[in-house]
């Protein structure tokens, strides 16, 4: 007898659409009649289409929350790992679908799958549970997973607590014993999709039989981690070698390599004369006898290349130069904004010239770009994107000419992984994007990503918390390629009184650093002839935005802020020079990432890079030994 699953009832770690469901009756089966899971048949396409073009009416969170959303009490009530008061562990129960037994995973009544790590009862009450690991169906992850039959994702929910690692088994739910239904056979595996999968090992009718009966195959797990009530952080990661089956892993460095030994870094084929390593490297492991499975592997001395797209005036780049990545290639489209980077970049030896890219997104992906920059400096192993983001933000009110382009950019993410295969790689964006029409173009930004093998976290990060002088509140987005480890966020370095925290930075602190001498065009300013004088020994009370913004005024309420005083307010140091009008400046500046976040960011990523080039500079292959 083949015991069927009802339709899931609600969604209860992601609180998003969820499949429709359909009703049927089904005499055979104990127990009210439930409606029985709609099962979608189609193999995902790996790319979400027909993607509908987002409204400009949405808030730009600026001023917002610095959350993702509200925890709801249903959200939070399988918090605790601990096992409740009064109950006690046991080996194995008996129900109505047989002897359940912990490691064993099962078909739930609701349609998710729980992997039994856990089985406690209450004697008093004759009450018995399991706990264990809730597992869901990629195509009910809210669109961020390819959607492959019987392919499942753990969903977990953590403390917020970025000093304590997360383990699996502090994520377990409870589970009453009439929600169980029939045993099914899982696999948890770090290998790509189809590696493990019934397909080519299992044959079934069709679908539907396949979809009931065959193996699951877990390679994700999704949390999301909550503080004060709130979510705060998400993360979509593929499962470590550790946390998969034993026998179905394979080493995680091996992935990595799989990835990003497609095509060599120097820019030669395999079979091509490859050029001497540099000489602040050292080779740990050689073997010419089978160059597909063993790579060079180098001991660097804290020096990644990095990539920047979308760079705009360098507000990113800048704070990667700060945390002492070398700058491979900056691209932007616009004119004065490459100008901007040839001052700021080439003049200070940062980068050559052809290194600045003055072209679109489409042209990079297609390979149109011909300015003489050698193919092997695409590949980099930190990449940043920043997307352009007017038109998710309602601070962007009215339809542009360029609105199409800018959000069909959001959806070159693939291609652009392809020719850079970055270890990392971050991305920017408002924060109204998480919510505009429920996510969509976010979740298919998430969705890009997991297609390519990459893990990803996410948060809204307040960069006021990170020493800038305005709250600006964008969404950041960390993704680690195959293999790779994810880093973390950065702790904040500014607080309100009490944290132990740098004290927020203010509009003085700021003008203090203001050099006297500057170039003309940087201290062009308007006049404010009805303006307001304020005190400067407070934060900026709102944004700068590309035409300035309500905060561009300065303390003395006579006049706007010079150019120079508008680029260190959002953290510009004061050697940075600009080009362009007054208004290309001002849009440059209320475009640009503060560098002071960005700064943090890439040591946090580079310090976990360093950590696993050490881990991996000892890793050898594990010998087996053959009678």
């Amino acid at each position: 007898m083949v015991l069927r699953r009802a339709a899931p009832k609600s969604a209860e770690v992601i609180d998003l659409d969820d499949d429709q469901d359909t009703t049927s009756s089904n005499s055979g089966t104990r127990g009210p009649i439930r409606p029985r899971e709609t099962i979608e048949l189609d193999e995902d396409d790996d790319l979400i289409e027909n993607f509908s073009f987002i409204d400009l009416t949405e808030d730009d969170g600026l001023d917002g929350p610095d959350y993702i959303r509200e925890a709801t009490p249903h959200f939070l009530q399988d918090s605790s790992p601990n096992v409740p008061y009064g109950y006690r562990q046991i080996n194995s129960v008996q129900s109505f679908a047989g002897t359940l037994k912990i490691g064993e995973c099962y078909d739930l009544t609701d349609g998710d799958f729980l992997l039994v790590k856990q089985i406690i009862e209450r004697p008093t009450k004759r009450k018995t549970s399991l706990r264990g690991i809730l597992l869901r169906r990629n195509r009910r992850v809210n669109d961020m997973l390819p959607k492959k039959t019987n392919e499942v994702c753990m969903i977990m929910k953590a403390k917020s607590n970025p000093k304590s690692k997360l383990s699996i088994e502090d994520c377990l739910v409870s589970r009453p014993l009439k929600a169980i239904l029939t045993r099914r056979v899982l696999i948890c595996t770090n290998r790509p999709f189809p590696d493990h999968s019934f397909r080519g090992v299992e044959f079934y009718p069709n679908l539907e039989t396949a979809a009931e009966l065959g193996v699951l195959v877990c390679r994700w797990k999704y949390v999301e981690f909550y503080d004060d009530c709130k979510v705060k952080e998400e993360m979509l990661c593929r499962l470590s070698e550790a946390q998969g089956d034993r026998a179905k892993v394979v080493p995680d460095v091996m992935l990595s390599r799989m990835w990003r030994k497609e095509e060599p870094r120097d820019g030669t084929r395999k079979n091509e004369k490859k050029e001497k390593p540099d000489a602040d490297t050292i080779d740990l492991v050689s073997d010419d006898e089978d160059e597909d499975l063993i790579e060079v592997r180098h001991v660097r001395q804290n020096v990644y290349s990095y990539g920047d797209i979308c760079a705009g005036a360098g507000g990113v780049s800048t704070g990667a130069v700060q945390a002492g990545l070398k700058l491979n290639f900056l691209l932007d489209h616009c004119r004065d904004a490459c100008e901007t980077l040839k001052l700021s970049f080439v003049r200070t030896g940062h980068c050559h010239s052809n290194q600045i890219l003055c072209a679109d997104i489409h042209d990079f992906c297609t390979g149109q770009i011909a300015l003489g920059l050698a193919n092997g400096l695409f590949r980099v192993e930190i990449l940043h994107i920043s997307f352009p983001c007017q038109p998710h933000s309602a601070v962007h009110t009215v339809p542009g000419k360029d609105d199409d382009a800018n959000i069909a950019a959001g959806y070159s993410v693939i291609p652009i992984l392809q020719k850079c295969k970055p270890r990392i790689v971050t991305f920017e964006q408002t924060s109204g994007i998480v919510t505009h029409r429920g996510g969509y173009h976010f979740r298919a930004l998430i969705h890009q990503l997991t297609v390519a093998g990459y893990s990803a976290r996410w948060r809204i990060v307040n960069m006021a918390q990170y020493g800038n002088v305005q709250a600006r509140k964008r969404l950041i987005i960390i993704a680690a390629g195959p293999g790779e480890v994810l880093p973390a966020f950065p702790p904040p370095t500014h607080g309100p009184p009490g944290s132990g925290l740098k004290p927020y930075t203010t509009v003085q602190d700021v003008l203090a650093k203001v050099p006297r001498h500057n170039p003309p065009h940087m201290v062009a300013h308007t006049t404010k002839p009805h303006g307001v004088p304020y005190d400067p020994r407070q934060p900026l009370k709102s944004a700068i935005t590309c035409d300035g913004g309500k905060s561009d005024m300065h303390p003395s309420g006579t006049r706007s802020f010079n150019m120079r005083e508008l680029s260190m307010l959002q953290s510009f140091p004061a050697t940075h020079d600009f080009s362009g009008t007054m208004t290309s400046i001002r849009k440059q500046c209320g475009n640009a990432v503060p560098s002071c976040f960005a700064k943090l960011m890439f040591e946090e990523i580079t310090q976990s890079l360093n950590k696993r080039d050490r881990e991996v500079a000892n890793w050898r292959p594990e010998v087996i030994a053959l009678d």
